[in-house]
């Protein structure tokens, strides 16, 4: 199916995460971050993937054809790509501190695809479609995130632009009303190190289930200092060095 996308600035860990691994934690459905709720932040994310074309290194390719710098928010969240259905492998850096935003299996829809249909319209398409979920995966270097039906987010999409050769194969043009619907997880924060994130899932095209769309993401992600943070960690030991 071609348009089912799948798919920190140091942040203090607060409270309100709850743990996954080592200081590495999920934000609950809900709540705020960088001046945005989850929610918010999962319609930016669809605005975001198809805000760079396909025929260029982005998010979503592959070896070569990966870039997971474009167009990231000046935020404490990262986006992660998806898939447009099927099996990716990707390897690259992210930036220390950072939110990571996991897009489990989720549905875009807009008049764009569909002209004339009223918002109402929109959202049946995607929750039709969502609701046939069975299965979701999400693990942390090694260790599965627990109770990935709880973060369903819905959500309106402000209109915005689909660029021209975008991911989604849609016509570019404005998107007029849109709407999201998906199983996201906003991770983090991820202090430098190596990270093996596995994520996904499964629902179907029918309500008889007999055909399947499943999507399934191996990230390797080498979180590395920004160039700031390093600044300062060299400033702190010089400074140490000259009080000794």
């Amino acid at each position: 199916m071609r348009k089912v996308l799948f798919f920190s600035v140091m942040v203090t860990v607060c409270a309100w995460v709850v743990p996954v691994m080592g200081g590495v934690g999920v934000v609950p459905k809900g709540s705020a971050l960088g001046g945005k709720t989850t929610t918010q932040w999962t319609a930016d994310w669809e605005i975001w993937q198809y805000s760079f074309p396909g025929d260029v290194p982005n998010p979503y390719g592959e070896g070569a054809t990966l870039d997971a710098s474009v167009n990231q928010p000046a935020a404490p969240v990262f986006f992660l790509g998806g898939t447009a259905g099927g099996p990716a492998v990707r390897s690259f850096a992210a930036p220390a501190g950072k939110y990571m935003m996991v897009p489990l299996l989720t549905c875009e829809w807009s008049q764009q695809e569909t002209p004339g249909a009223t918002v109402e319209e929109l959202r049946k398409i995607c929750k039709d479609l969502l609701d046939r979920t069975d299965m979701l995966k999400l693990s942390v270097n090694g260790v599965d995130v627990l109770n990935l039906f709880d973060y369903r987010e819905i959500t309106d999409v402000p209109a915005f632009t689909f660029v021209d050769k975008n991911v989604g194969g849609v016509t570019p043009g404005p998107s007029g009303a849109a709407v999201s619907d998906g199983f996201f997880v906003l991770a983090g924060p991820f202090e430098p190190g190596t990270y093996a994130l596995e994520f996904g899932g499964r629902t179907y095209l029918d309500d008889a289930k007999t055909q399947a769309f499943e999507v399934s993401i191996k990230d390797t992600i080498q979180v590395v200092p920004e160039p700031g943070a390093l600044g300062l960690a060299g400033l702190a030991v010089l400074l140490g060095r000259r009080r000794r």
